[in-house]
């Protein structure tokens, strides 16, 4: 069983919650069988475990991404005493975003109508004009980041395709997740391509880029300048009510592991912003594929949007192959 952490909590009327609805439900299977519910992450007494035993906090096991999830492994009753129990070990060290993004070939973000991407270099120079005045204490870091920026972006050539020529590198730090994404053979990227934005956006993210380069965290909308949003302003001082997304611009910081790969990364990037001021734009399929741990080789279907609803709602499957071998253990199959 999975599903976000709530899931178990949640009361189902005056009967308790979801979660003792699974017990009861397991211990009374029509036939006499029975089950026994297992943590894979904590070593607890079987009548003890509650629902946040059962949590995967996938950050801690080596994917590069906050990603919570209720796993519930039951084993037959008349079996499990036959059978030891087993846990996830947690890594090292915290994978990053740094640690599996930062080897990728670096692409330009793009405007809608404009293949040459003449239109995106010049809502990248004219960004910092956007934020000058911002009169915030960083605004001087946060405008020389941009700068720095804007004279990387000749060595932009395209916004990416569905195959890139590359020898893809890993950031030292996550070797596991490394050797299990990379598949050297395949002698390239596919499905990095970069979505197509309006140019106000690139503004947006180019100043949340460089904020989080500067202060090492994606910048709640209070912070952004009111400039960035036009007349509207941000609605924060006159209570107009904003478009939506409006509020959900985000970077995902580099030093950290990411935010969860959301079904709404299929709609807009804003929420997934890439940490490189320079590149402007959001995560590609693949990049998003990568915070999911998806091997490099795995192709996924269908148009973009339906490419990223594949990469969103799924397991980690870094996280589900540590989770089989804790079953193949138990089950004790050679």
């Amino acid at each position: 069983m999975d599903d976000v952490p709530g899931f178990c909590q949640q009361i189902m009327g005056a009967t308790g919650t979801v979660f003792e609805h699974v017990r009861r439900d397991l211990a009374a299977i029509p036939g006499g069988l029975s089950y026994e519910l297992r943590s894979l992450v904590r070593n607890v007494a079987l009548h003890e475990a509650g629902p946040d035993d059962h949590v995967i906090e996938c950050e801690r096991y080596g994917i590069p991404q906050a990603r919570h999830r209720t796993v519930v492994l039951a084993i037959r009753s008349d079996l499990a005493r036959m059978r030891r129990n087993g846990l996830l070990v947690p890594s090292d060290a915290k994978a990053t975003v740094t640690h599996v993004l930062r080897g990728m070939p670096r692409i330009r973000g793009r405007l809608i109508h404009d293949e040459s991407g003449s239109g995106w270099r010049e809502a990248v120079r004219a960004a910092p004009g956007a934020v000058r005045g911002w009169g915030a204490l960083g605004e001087g870091r946060v405008l020389s980041e941009m700068a720095e920026a804007i004279g990387s972006i000749s060595r932009l050539g395209c916004p990416g395709n569905g195959f890139t020529p590359w020898t893809t590198t890993f950031e030292d730090g996550a070797a596991d997740v490394a050797g299990w994404l990379d598949v050297p053979e395949l002698g390239g990227v596919i499905q990095h391509e970069a979505r197509a934005v309006l140019p106000a956006d690139v503004a947006r993210y180019m100043f949340a880029a460089a904020y989080a380069w500067c202060f090492r965290e994606s910048p709640a909308l209070e912070v952004f300048p009111r400039s960035l949003f036009g007349d509207r302003g941000t609605g924060l001082d006159s209570g107009v009510t904003l478009a939506p997304g409006f509020g959900r611009y985000r970077v995902q910081c580099a030093h950290r592991p990411s935010t969860p790969v959301l079904a709404h990364i299929s709609k807009e990037g804003h929420g997934f912003i890439h940490p490189d001021p320079g590149q402007a734009r959001s995560l590609t399929v693949r990049e998003a594929a990568r915070l999911q741990t998806f091997p490099d080789d795995y192709f996924f279907e269908g148009n973009r949007t339906a490419q990223y609803t594949q990469v969103a709602r799924s397991i980690p499957p870094w996280i589900a192959k540590q989770v089989a071998g804790i079953v193949h253990g138990i089950l004790g199959v050679p």
